[in-house]
């Protein structure tokens, strides 16, 4: 399947389209240099101008309403923006095939009074409020933050970073310790990670995803498709039907073996594609032959949920701090 980014404009500013400040072209051409071993697809739909509900989720999030809604389960107006476009993702966003892997960014093109309080807010990425599962990623686009310096397309290509488990440079998550430490008082100078290569920092310098965002991403992927495919290599080798699969085991694991060499090169681009093709070759193979992998199962939905290898989210990115 493909990897498909789609982005629902919602025109909120009189007298400007949101789309001429969108450019799919480079931020599909961004997202795809960054994990070319993917097929990439960059969707758009344009509600202009927004309707009355993505008018409604706005107000309330920004504090221009307290309406009762869907975010009083919650207990916080910050929630409204998630549980109204998830209650209604299809009047937005259209249903892609089963194969494809979906992001959904939900993109206001607004302004400054529409914002109320939280104007600087660019955009974040949000989860379910429950158990901490990423869902869906906001960005707020408007002439006042252009005037800024700051374009819609950039903050679009940041704030998916973010759904694809890239976090700031200047964050400073533990994940032995559980410990956050934020770039405040004697951890201030965190923000010194902000001066590198990538569009993942607040300075609005970069479009791509630099040498720390490579690595890290290549390096994830090798060892999570390494990992699956050994889950996968053991149910088809215990199959009645594993002779029928042996073709295939034997060439995955001649790119796992070079997955691995070239990790120890430091190739890690190299690396998680031939991992990805080691898994990709199994999947395939068990498909054919009617083998079905409960564990494998079971550890991708543990992915999903963030349990494994942490997957940083992120706060809200403003333009001043």
């Amino acid at each position: 399947g493909r990897k498909v980014a789609h982005v629902a404009m919602l025109e909120n500013e009189p007298g400007v389209s949101g789309l001429d400040w969108f450019h799919g072209q480079l931020a599909e051409r961004a997202w795809r240099e960054f994990q070319p071993y993917y097929r990439w697809k960059v969707g758009v739909t344009d509600t202009d101008p927004a309707d009355r509900g993505a008018k409604k989720a706005l107000a309330i999030f920004s504090g221009s309403s307290s309406a009762p809604d869907c975010w009083s389960r919650f207990g916080e107006t910050f929630a409204q923006l998630y549980c109204y476009f998830d209650a209604n993702l299809r009047r937005y966003i259209p249903k892609y095939g089963p194969p494809d892997s979906v992001g959904q960014v939900f993109s206001y093109s607004t302004t400054p009074d529409s914002m109320g309080s939280f104007f600087g807010l660019l955009g974040f990425a949000d989860d379910n409020w429950r158990d901490g599962t990423p869902t869906y990623e906001f960005v707020f686009g408007s002439s006042a933050y252009r005037e800024l310096g700051y374009g819609l397309s950039s903050t679009v290509i940041h704030e998916f970073g973010h759904h694809l488990g890239m976090s700031h440079p200047h964050d400073g998550y533990d994940s032995e310790s559980g410990a956050d430490f934020d770039a405040v008082g004697q951890t201030y100078f965190a923000w010194l990670g902000d001066e590198s290569d990538t569009v993942m920092h607040y300075l609005s310098l970069s479009n791509g995803f630099g040498r720390h965002n490579q690595d890290n991403m290549y390096r994830w992927e090798t060892a999570g498709y390494l990992n699956w495919a050994n889950l996968l290599a053991g149910d088809l080798l215990a199959s009645p039907e594993a002779p029928r699969a042996m073709p295939a085991l034997l060439l995955a694991d001649r790119k796992a073996r070079l997955a691995k060499d070239a990790f120890e090169a430091w190739s890690y681009l190299e690396a998680a594609s031939n991992a990805r093709e080691a898994y990709v070759t199994l999947k395939q193979a068990a498909d054919s032959i009617g083998v079905s992998s409960a564990s494998l199962v079971e550890s991708q939905r543990l992915a999903a949920l963030g349990i494994g290898p942490r997957r940083d989210g992120c706060r809200p990115r403003y333009p001043k701090e």
